[in-house]
């Protein structure tokens, strides 16, 4: 391993979790480990506990994720394993050997007498692609996060590169291989927005349309069957009413689309990171509202109010928007704490294009009617609202009724009853006849306010669509779905059951809310615990004595392989193999030197050492059985004096 590799791989993963001191302290400190050579002798049992200590910490970091959150436990707790298992990497570098063994990993090889349990391990390159793994499922920027783990590979491989290859073949042939994976990582975020947009309909959750651009007719009138609570609003009393987080532009006869447009990263304020700015430059006054609600895989939308000029994220997340305005979250705490600034009456949306003011040829017919049916004299939204309003009914029930363009006549023309979705949609359509230019939007209405509480409480049921319209110069929010929609079918509901049920909710909310202010304090803790894990480490590791390393120390490793017994009964009387030296040469040197202790019993105990070692098809049994009697055979005839043993040079 390349020297300083770790240490600066371990400062590059603290960067890419948002908690650079704890990689540079942790980095230096195995890179201090490592220079110092402490060369500690360890014993299997300070082996087997550290590793007990690395598996319990890993098992407490996955079940402290997973009961914040289940389904993205698992995938939080793999960013932490370097620190649950950086205890066996600090003990590999400080001892002796300079590697662990398998037996040290696995509790049926503990006491085994099995070659296998005493295969050595070097636990630091898996350490070092650990890190690569843990870094790339904390970090999100892939701008900075991909030219460090290219670098840091780089770096790796540059000290193992064959040396029969010229540097500049090399060199390019690196070049053309960080070419090719730059081009796929940068790529595969675009492919999976195309993908996800074609299968978004298998994988729709509880909230319409949370991570696609298109939406359909009928979706929400399935949501809107529901009491969940899903977000609670604190609001002032001028604040506005609908709160959105989704626009389209095109309507093909049956759904309601927009363009796939990239999500950029929304700046933030100079000097402030959860303080993401909406608008860079805001004029007037501005209100706020406060927005809690449940993160969907750390990735969710927002709704916001008309005119929003930033957004504040508690407890971390990345804040994403489209031209439209939708803002997208990522990697937000379980519980989304959000502080919205608005500005009312104004807003920030663009200026309309060709989209918000195309209606399909075969609507022409249907709207030239309508038109003629509502004769507006002068203001063309005050008479297409009091039409809806006048010869309209809502209802969430539609027997008999389809979807798309039939839908839509039936819902002008005969039915004249439906649900939000088909208010907003027949009010953009027939705005755009009269050549004003709409939006379809989505999100939620605030309805339900709260006494006790002092906030509004949004419900699935709140679930609503209506129109944007751009009238002198700017966009305002337009709802002609009759005020008695939020009335009907929540209040079917109601009763002690959801009573209960929002008691429920309301303790679980408060639960989250002292957890996240408990997270507050996550630095403190990991300080803590590292100096309890470090000094655990030191009182019942580190206090090791210092092994003697000189060339005349006697090996005790693999005490009990009849060879190496042989070979450190040998050393003790004064033959000792370099650590250059194989067995056979060493037996050479040693019968040219005239040694009296050599005899064909220790010949064929070399010849059956290396069978056993080197043969990948030899009887483990057979050779283990023969090495002991061999051994044995040899100590009885020639170790017992030396006065007694009369030397005889072998035929090697």
């Amino acid at each position: 391993m390349p020297p300083f590799l770790i240490g600066l791989s371990l400062a590059w993963w603290g960067v890419c979790i948002d908690t650079p001191w704890l990689g540079v302290v942790l980095g230096t400190a195995l890179e201090v480990l490592r220079i110092a050579k402490l060369r500690l002798a360890f014993e299997n049992s300070d082996y087997n506990a550290t590793s007990d200590l690395a598996g319990l910490l890993s098992l407490g970091v996955l079940i402290y994720f997973m009961v914040i959150d289940f389904r993205t436990g698992m995938l939080r707790s793999m960013s932490w394993l370097p620190v649950s298992v950086l205890p066996l990497a600090l003990v590999q570098i400080a001892s002796a050997e300079g590697h662990l063994k398998m037996r040290h990993f696995f509790y049926s090889l503990r006491k085994s007498t099995q070659p296998l349990a005493d295969k050595p391990i070097d636990f630091v390159y898996p350490y070092f692609i650990l890190l690569l793994l843990s870094a790339s499922t904390a970090t999100t920027q892939l701008a900075w996060f991909l030219p460090g783990v290219l670098g840091l590979s780089v770096f790796a491989l540059f000290s193992i590169r064959p040396k029969h290859q010229s540097l500049p073949t090399w060199i390019l042939l690196m070049m053309l291989a960080l070419g090719t994976a730059g081009g796929l990582a940068f790529s595969l975020p675009r492919i999976q927005m195309i993908f996800g947009d074609l299968f978004v309909e298998w994988w729709s959750s509880r909230r319409v349309d949370p991570f696609r651009t298109q939406t359909r007719i009928g979706d929400l009138g399935k949501v809107q069957l529901s009491g969940e609570i899903v977000w609670r609003v604190s609001a002032p009393p001028t604040a506005p009413r609908l709160l959105m987080d989704a626009a389209y532009t095109v309507f093909d006869g049956t759904t309601w689309r927009a363009r796939v447009e990239t999500f950029k990263v929304v700046p933030t304020a100079r000097g402030d990171r959860e303080n993401f700015l909406l608008v860079e430059d805001s004029k007037g006054s501005t209100e706020e509202l406060r927005i809690d609600g449940y993160s969907e895989r750390q990735s969710t939308l927002v709704p916001l109010p008309m005119g929003a000029t930033s957004l504040r994220i508690l407890q971390g997340g990345i804040a994403r928007m489209s031209p439209l305005r939708v803002v997208k979250l990522f990697d937000t705490a379980p519980l989304l704490r959000l502080r919205v600034q608005y500005t009312p009456g104004q807003n920030a949306l663009l200026p309309p294009n060709k989209a918000e003011l195309s209606v399909l040829p075969r609507f022409n017919a249907l709207f030239s009617h309508i038109r003629e049916e509502i004769h507006p004299d002068g203001d063309v939204i005050y008479a297409v609202r009091k039409f809806f309003s006048e010869k309209f009914n809502y209802s969430l029930f539609l027997e008999g009724a389809s979807t798309g363009t039939r839908g839509l006549e039936d819902f002008l023309t005969r039915s004249r009853k439906g649900h939000c979705e088909y208010f907003a949609t027949a009010t953009a359509l027939l705005l755009r006849s009269f050549g004003i230019p709409t939006r379809y939007a989505t999100g939620y209405s605030l309805q339900e306010f709260s006494s006790s509480h002092d906030q509004y409480i949004v419900r699935a049921s709140h679930a609503h669509a209506w129109t944007q319209v751009y009238v002198n110069q700017h966009w305002e929010d337009l709802d002609t779905t009759p005020s008695r929609w939020a009335e009907g079918e929540f209040l079917q509901e109601a009763g002690a059951f959801r009573a209960f049920l929002d008691w429920v909710s309301w303790q679980w909310y408060q639960f989250n809310l002292w957890r996240s202010k408990d997270e507050q304090d996550t630095g403190t803790w990991l300080i803590v615990g590292g100096v309890f894990l470090f000094g655990w480490l030191y009182w019942r590791v580190f206090r090791r004595p210092r092994a003697q390393m000189s060339k005349t120390a006697v090996s005790t490793r693999h005490s009990n392989v009849p060879y190496f017994r042989a070979e450190e009964a040998l050393a003790k009387v004064g033959y000792l193999r370099h650590d250059h030296e194989t067995p056979r040469r060493w037996l050479v040197r040693l019968n040219s030197e005239g040694c009296p202790y050599l005899g064909p019993e220790f010949l064929s105990l070399v010849q059956a050492h290396e069978e056993y070692s080197y043969h990948p098809n030899a009887d483990k049994v057979r050779l283990w059985a023969k090495m002991g009697s061999l051994f044995e055979q040899w100590q009885t005839i020639y170790l017992p004096t030396k006065s007694l043993v009369k030397h005889r040079r072998i035929q090697l």
